[in-house]
């Protein structure tokens, strides 16, 4: 741990240096929140430096209300104090007239899951805390997710790609912000900035942090990258930290570039259980990659190079193959890559809706259509109407007890960003239906 908490005034902590670094860092969280739903930020807070850096300085500029999200790893016996630190600094920030922040302090064992996703406890950290951090910001209605990566994550990111020959989408490295699900973004408001100058305005306003011993762990790559392979390289080549950040800003100028024409490809070319392929037939490489990446976001894939590389071999292969992506069993149609559950019934209570269509069980009729789309429907058919821009295949259908404290049919459920409207299920039934997220992988 570094200094004394609640060492410095809390109106005046740190001087002019710090006024300046808040102001840049509100200007940054303006700027990149702009067209952003809610006004709500959820923070992610390991307890280390950087993240507590970034949560004093938007606690003090009190523009946001906040809540805070700490996942423990479960890697880790002392991991307990990173958590008894956050709740500690929330009620500081209480006592001292700054606001209290929402806590939400959750834990998992991310060896477990890398084992069963089958990859690194790494990327299954990533992926488990992304995953959960969209969730929450989906049910809260957040203006943002933020995050405090810095411009020597951005650097070490750069190298680890390139070590791996990613390709021109991979080598944009760490977007300052991108979309997590339908209007929820995710930002990283102080990427500009070095880690050591987020550690010295901790120093500087008193802020305590740990420090997570599994960083000095020279198994993880991540760590030998920053604490061996970079600071090799940069005793041969001197500058070659900038010159990985400038690479990054390059490829995401091109990216930008290319995003309307992306999300022009996107819209033309899907159609809920399928994906039109005339629609990126003339395209190049990068474009179809991008494309790919929003059928992974869709699918809820984690999107990662082999997955995408997956989809470009199935949309070339013959009609017939197949390919497997989570939960999902891809299909080379003649013209389209369409997608189905591999074992879309999970009981015989349970029925997938793999996309807009009538589906039946046990005697009853479901109809799924979108919004926009008229059509005539019977007393007793149910019917769900989905948002075509936010909703996500597949959902489950099962019987549920009707709410006592609803008298009325109608029944409105918003899970995540999916909003379902079930209609035309009659007074004084026993039993009505529900859907609800089918579990992904």
């Amino acid at each position: 741990m570094n200094a004394a908490l609640g060492a410095v005034d809390p109106d005046h902590g740190g001087g002019e240096p710090d006024r300046i670094f808040r102001s840049q860092v509100e200007s940054n969280v303006r700027r990149l929140v702009q067209g952003s739903t809610g006004g709500r930020l959820l923070l992610a807070v390991s307890g280390g430096a950087d993240s507590m850096a970034l949560w004093d300085v938007l606690a003090r500029i009190a523009s946001w209300p906040l809540t805070i999200y700490h996942l423990d790893h479960g890697l880790r016996a002392e991991a307990a104090q990173d958590a008894a630190l956050i709740r500690t600094r929330a009620d500081w920030y209480e006592q001292q007239g700054l606001g209290r922040a929402n806590l939400i302090i959750e834990a998992c064992d991310i060896a477990q899951l890398g084992h069963h996703w089958r990859c690194s406890i790494e990327a299954a950290g990533r992926r488990q805390r992304y995953a959960r951090l969209t969730e929450h910001g989906r049910a809260l209605d957040i203006a943002a997710v933020v995050t405090a990566h810095h411009r020597d994550d951005q650097a070490e990111t750069l190298l680890a790609i390139l070590l791996r020959g990613a390709g021109p989408v991979g080598r944009a490295g760490i977007a300052e912000r991108r979309i997590l699900s339908g209007d929820l973004v995710l930002i990283r408001p102080v990427l500009d900035f070095g880690r050591d100058v987020l550690r010295a305005y901790c120093r500087r306003n008193g802020l305590v942090w740990n420090e997570d011993a599994t960083n000095r762990d020279m198994r993880f790559q991540r760590n030998f990258l920053r604490h061996d392979v970079l600071p090799t390289f940069e005793r041969g080549v001197p500058g070659l930290r900038e010159e990985l950040i400038g690479l990054a800003r390059t490829h995401q100028r091109i990216i930008a570039d290319g995003e309307g024409l992306v999300a022009d490809m996107w819209q033309g070319g899907w159609s809920g259980t399928q994906f039109r392929l005339a629609s990126i037939e003339h395209a190049t490489a990068l474009v179809r990659g991008q494309v790919w990446r929003h059928l992974l976001r869709h699918l809820g894939v984690a999107i990662e190079r082999r997955s995408v590389a997956a989809l470009e071999r199935l949309a070339n292969g013959p009609v017939g193959k197949q390919a497997t992506l989570g939960h999902w069993l891809l299909l080379r149609r003649r013209a389209s890559v369409a997608w189905q559950l591999q074992r879309p019934v999970i009981s015989p209570a349970i029925v997938s809706l793999n996309g807009p269509g009538t589906y039946e069980r046990a005697g009853q009729i479901m109809t799924c259509l979108f919004a926009d789309t008229q059509r005539a429907t019977t007393r007793d058919e149910h019917v769900v109407t989905l948002d075509r821009q936010a909703c996500a295949f597949p959902f489950a259908w099962r019987l549920g007890q009707p709410n006592a404290g609803d008298p009325s049919d109608a029944m409105v459920t918003r899970l995540c960003s999916n909003t379902l409207r079930a209609k035309g299920c009659r007074a004084g039934r026993e039993r009505q239906s529900r859907c609800w997220p089918m579990p992904r992988g």
